[in-house]
């Protein structure tokens, strides 16, 4: 080569440079190839896969995932045909949420023309047009309770849906947008025609849903998986098990050998057929804010002074994972007879004492509290653990107040000696002589048509109006709080000292609790209990119920601890924020303080609550995984599996002719380009040997 050659080359090697540079900025700008064939649906909650120690419930998609035509199902019509007659199969139903129904689900899952189901979730809260919609077990917890083979059918809708397992079926509940984008944007233009099977049907609009799960069979076989080398040292679970806190807190100081104790009670968490959509209200957030009821209305007299001390303790707590065969109370109760009941001693740490539950005389459970019983009258019915319960202290002072109580509410003994499910159950499996009391808005079955389902909402409690302090629901629950605030106070020997003349408690409260749980978690209420980043986090939704796995931290129990440390503990706004911190001594558990923005907070640090409560976290994990009996019939083995991946994308498909006959075109054509190139190949060496004897001849 000459200079000449070199400089040729060299410019072509910049303009192929700036080319390729033009192209890579250009393609950045434009969407990938994936983007243009899938459009992926963010919003949506998909049914996973639980186990326990005998089985596995739930839903799962294999990594390969389970794709369809978007079939849309608002009647029964509509589902018959897809069953009966869909020419196009396999399906991905969407689903109207009235024809949710168990009976509809299963007859989908039997059709071997349908591959999955995605249902819409009307964010509104908007209640569907059913009698009733129970996917829970009829008999809840059953065989985890006082009398192993007692399993009464107290939830009589119950179909038992979500204790069902469906395998390689995926099931997701997708939010009004994503469902109207499948509705007006798939189903309408690309398959609304293909009902009657018209030439023209395609292009057609399908689903992709993926859910993979990795737990299979039961919590022994899993858990012997977890510890295989392969995924051990990898760091990778097969399952985790459920858990979480409960929360607990005394009025007072404990005395150094607490006795005579009275522990008012109600359980945190509740369950659905998407577990991310359990909201319980009437299962148990009404029992929530009745107990905060109480708590803020005794907490103020001792705020106020009034109320200096009690000879008998007055405890309050919330027990997580009661849905889950009693996961909180199992493990209380376990490390109460342990003697590591609040915290296991150590010497190095102040510390309150330990108690069992033979210490407790009184224990009252809120159960169901929030349903009417007609013209918005409420009844609450009295289950009593024994005879001895039946005529305790607490049940006098119940009958004394009931009887004064407001005309909204009364108070009924329940007509059968059985219990109800409920956390008074494992305490009593210890405690026969325990004082029990369970009180509930049914006396021998659930009235709540939509227990253990996502409709267990606030509109379930309230109805079409709107939550007010006026609200039925908000007033019969005030009446309820103050009802069994002045029993306990009564029975709880007040020192001599206090000064207490009436207890009410508070309406706006309660309506608050209702509001912040049920309808938007970044309410002032919790606003004013967190601290500034984590309140920065609170979004104005419901909160989920479902407990999750004991590695991840459930924003309900943090707040449900706050709030009980602000209502039962004691603010002290003459420290500033970062004094508040500074005071507080690890080594101390004692007691607890807490900083809270409060309702005048500043960026400055210097305007914040600095409160000091009794209030406390307890572990609410099943003694089965500390003690690796994996199947165990005494205490719950529920695990939840680990997933990979959960998506849910949509894209249209052709023919399959057409997908036949364009792969036949492009082997053609790989074909025809082998053959030329081989072609070529051949001739080329003869056409520039030729050509290069031409040159040299001349």
């Amino acid at each position: 080569f000459n200079h000449a050659h070199i400089k040729v080359i060299m410019e072509l090697l910049v303009v192929l440079l700036l080319c390729v540079l033009s192209a890579e900025s250009i393609t950045t700008q434009l969407p990938s190839l994936h983007d243009r064939i899938y459009h992926s649906i963010n919003t949506f909650y998909p049914c996973f896969r639980l186990i326990n120690a005998t089985r596995q419930i739930g839903c799962s998609a294999s990594a390969t995932s389970k794709s369809g035509v978007v079939h849309y199902v608002a009647n029964y019509t509509q589902l018959q045909w897809l069953v009966d007659s869909g020419v196009h199969p396999p399906y991905i139903a969407l689903m109207e949420p009235a024809m949710f129904t168990s009976n509809n689900v299963l007859m989908l899952k039997s059709s071997s023309k349908v591959q999955g189901i995605i249902v819409k979730y009307n964010t509104s809260g908007q209640l569907p047009d059913l009698d009733y919609f129970s996917p829970e077990s009829s008999s809840p917890n059953c065989g985890f309770g006082v009398e192993k083979g007692s399993c009464d059918a107290w939830n009589a809708n119950g179909t038992g849906l979500s204790r069902m397992d469906f395998g390689d079926f995926p099931i997701s509940a997708i939010t009004t947008d994503g469902f109207d984008y499948l509705y007006n944007t798939c189903y309408l233009p690309y398959n609304s025609r293909a009902l009657h099977g018209t030439s023209d049907e395609y292009p057609l609009c399908a689903a992709e849903m993926v859910a993979d799960m990795f737990a299979v069979t039961n919590t022994e076989t899993c858990f012997r998986r977890n510890n295989l080398p392969i995924f051990y040292l990898n760091d990778q679970v097969m399952c985790q098990p459920l858990g979480d806190n409960n929360v607990w807190s005394s009025l007072f100081d404990l005395p150094q050998q607490p006795k005579d104790i009275i522990m008012i009670a109600t359980k945190l968490d509740s369950t659905a057929f998407f577990p991310h959509l359990s909201f319980g209200a009437n299962n148990e957030v009404a029992g929530i804010a009745t107990l905060m009821g109480i708590a803020g209305a005794l907490g103020q007299l001792k705020k106020e002074r009034s109320l200096v001390g009690t000879k008998r303790p007055i405890l309050f707590a919330l027990f997580h994972g009661e849905s889950w065969d009693y996961i909180g109370s199992s493990r209380m109760v376990y490390d109460m007879v342990h003697g590591v009941f609040p915290y296991a001693k150590d010497n190095s740490k102040q510390q309150p004492p330990t108690f069992n539950v033979s210490d407790i005389t009184d224990f009252l459970e809120l159960s169901h509290v929030g349903m009417p019983h007609g013209n918005n009258r409420y009844t609450y019915y009295l289950h009593p653990s024994s005879l001895n319960a039946n005529s305790s202290e607490l049940m006098n002072a119940l009958n004394e107040f009931g009887s004064s109580s407001p005309g909204n509410i009364s108070l009924k003994f329940s007509s059968v000696a059985s219990l109800p499910p409920a956390s008074l159950q494992r305490f009593l499996k210890v405690n026969r002589s325990l004082n029990g009391i369970i009180i509930s808005d049914y006396d021998t079955q659930y009235n709540n048509r939509f227990f253990g389902s996502r409709f267990d909402n606030l509109q379930n409690l309230v109805g079409a109006g709107n939550l007010s302090e006026n609200s039925s629901v908000v007033q019969a629950l005030t009446s309820l709080a103050t009802l069994i605030a002045n029993a306990v106070f009564n029975i709880s020997q007040p020192s001599a000292d206090s000064s207490v003349r009436n207890i009410s408690a508070n309406s706006t409260l309660i309506k608050n609790v209702l509001e912040c749980f049920l309808k938007n978690t970044s309410c002032t209420l919790f606003q004013t209990i967190l601290h500034p980043q984590l309140a920065a986090t609170l979004q104005p939704i419901p909160l989920s119920r479902y407990i999750t796995v004991d590695t991840v931290s459930n924003p309900e129990t943090k707040l449900s601890f706050q709030l009980l440390s602000y209502l039962t503990g004691m603010i002290n706004t003459s420290t500033t924020c970062s004094a508040c911190l500074q005071s507080f001594n690890s080594s101390i558990q004692t007691y607890n303080m807490t900083w809270m923005q409060g309702t005048n907070y500043n960026t400055s640090l210097d305007n914040c609550w600095c409160v000091t409560s009794y209030t406390h976290y307890h572990i609410a994990k099943s003694p089965a995984f500390d003690l690796q009996q994996y199947s165990s019939n005494e205490y719950s083995t529920w695990a939840e599996s680990s997933w990979k991946t959960t998506t849910l994308r949509v894209y249209l498909m052709t023919s399959f002719l057409l997908e036949v006959g364009l792969l036949l075109c492009g082997l053609a054509m790989t074909a025809t380009s082998l053959g030329l190139g081989v072609l070529c190949n051949i001739r080329g060496r003869k056409i520039f040997e030729n050509r290069g004897n031409g040159h040299a001849s001349s």
